[in-house]
């Protein structure tokens, strides 16, 4: 768990197929952490690589 070294690409896995299946649920939930500030976005992987820099993400 965690990050062993330097993260030097970016790696955007594909959503959970439970995630593409119910998208009201995840509506919900990432409405409910924007309005709590928790997230910030949506952002292009290019445009948010040129701001921080190479990153990895979990998916859905």
């Amino acid at each position: 768990i965690g990050v062993s070294g330097p993260i030097v690409s970016t790696y955007i896995p594909p959503n959970h197929r439970s995630a593409l299946q119910n998208p009201a649920a995840i509506k919900k939930h990432i409405l409910k952490e924007l309005a709590a500030r928790r997230y910030t976005g949506p952002f292009h992987p290019d445009r948010l690589e040129g701001l921080i820099g190479p990153f990895r993400t979990s998916p859905l």
